[in-house]
């Protein structure tokens, strides 16, 4: 932002130095004043695709998704056919077209995701000598399903992989390591292992399957509508004898509810702030009674936990031989003993949607919910959205009416 400023304070009149304090205020979070330094932008240089797309970001986290769409559609004329920049644009566009409930159009977006070379797109960057799956039967053929993005994506779109079964009966799975051995259970029928491929040259040391496709391109196959996402099931299975240790663990318990917590993600900027709530501000949840609470917040919380048993009066239960950021196993098992799980938009809240748990989401509203009032992904949660510039903390009254009720 300092430097930024500094170059405008040189230059007031160059569009170059407005894009950049907009890129800057917009990581802030500040999305109005992002906004109005792209508008500035497009003042001094009418035609500048960067400020059409960051102006289409700051629409989108606005609500007005209708403004976000028709500022993509500008940019994208102004883009050379067949450039990585109209890929990078028509990606933008899925985002705005999938909120408003376009799937299949969204998803024909989404799929230009692997073409932009930047971090923003889908990833990772892989390369293939063998075709890529369109959704026909190749019963005769080998099939590699591949992870993407984080480890909450992969939970996400992996719901759909029991479909593709009736096409193809020999399916490798590759996905992240920490993932091998709940989804090699989970999808017995097929191998199961950890991805694995030259980070520079995009291709695998050998290609032992026939078709391949990315996870979240198993959207465009089978969720173009609405109600197909009925036909989601759970389908995680965790280890038995884990879960019959966390039950012993749990036992003193068992005669109140036990809800798992997380409040946050791994990754806490100001651009998604709006995205978490402090555990401070839980105190409504934590006074519940008849309940329990059980840590399931990954990553170092010590302090914060702390602070809530010192603060809010609240013990959460937590286990120092548990990691669960990297024993995907163990969290699994401990929450399969859980009467419900409340959650941020996280990896947590994904798996307790694939093993089928009672989910409280507390989330802005985005682009995975299609512009539904419910989650689509997941049966058996309770939704509760933060509107526009509003923070999911706000939200954390409506969870404890809710939370109440269960326990009545």
């Amino acid at each position: 932002l300092y430097f930024a400023t500094q170059a405008l304070s040189l230059k007031p009149t160059d569009p170059r130095g407005h894009l950049n304090l907009g890129c800057a205020l917009s990581v802030m979070g500040r999305v109005d004043d992002a906004h109005y330094c792209f508008e500035t932008v497009l003042k001094l240089s009418p035609n500048n695709v960067s400020a059409l797309t960051n102006i289409a970001v700051a629409q989108e986290k606005r609500g007005e998704i209708d403004a976000a769409i028709a500022s993509l559609d500008r940019a994208q004329r102004l883009s050379p056919k067949g450039s990585e920049q109209e890929a990078r644009i028509f990606y933008s566009k899925s985002y705005p077209l999938l909120s408003k409930g376009m799937l299949k159009e969204g998803w024909a977006m989404y799929a230009y995701g692997f073409k932009p070379n930047s971090k923003l797109g889908r990833a990772p960057k892989r390369k293939f000598k063998v075709p890529q799956w369109t959704g026909e039967s190749i019963l005769n053929k080998k099939l590699l399903i591949w992870r993407e993005q984080g480890i909450g994506d992969e939970l996400m779109f992996s719901h759909i992989i029991p479909e593709t079964f009736p096409f193809c009966n020999d399916i490798i799975i590759e996905c992240e390591e920490r993932l091998v051995s709940l989804f090699q259970r989970s999808f017995s029928n097929c191998l199961v292992r950890m991805q694995y491929f030259d980070v520079l040259s995009g291709f695998a040391k050998t290609e032992d399957y026939d078709y391949h496709i990315p996870m979240g391109s198993l959207t465009a196959l089978f969720r173009n509508d609405i109600e197909s996402f009925q036909r989601g099931k759970p389908y995680l299975i965790p280890d038995s004898t884990q879960v019959e240790d966390f039950a012993h663990r749990l036992a003193t318990y068992k005669h109140k509810k036990l809800v798992g917590i997380c409040w946050r993600s791994g990754v806490v900027n100001a651009d998604r702030s709006l995205y978490y709530a402090p555990l401070s501000s839980w105190k409504p949840i934590f006074d519940v009674e008849n309940t329990v609470f059980v840590n399931l917040q990954y990553g170092d919380c010590a302090q914060e936990l702390q602070q809530a048993h010192e603060i809010l009066g609240v013990e959460i239960l937590g286990w120092s031989d548990l990691d669960l950021r990297n024993d995907l196993e163990g969290l699994a098992a401990l929450m399969a003993n859980l009467d419900c799980v409340i959650s941020v938009g996280t990896a947590v809240a994904q798996m307790a949607g694939a093993l089928g748990k009672h989910l409280m989401l507390l989330t802005p509203r985005g682009w995975t919910l299609f512009g539904q009032n419910y989650y689509p992904w997941f049966g058996n949660t309770d939704l509760f959205v933060a509107e526009v510039n509003e923070s999911v903390e706000f939200l954390i009254p409506r969870v404890a009416q809710r939370l109440e009720a269960l326990t009545q």
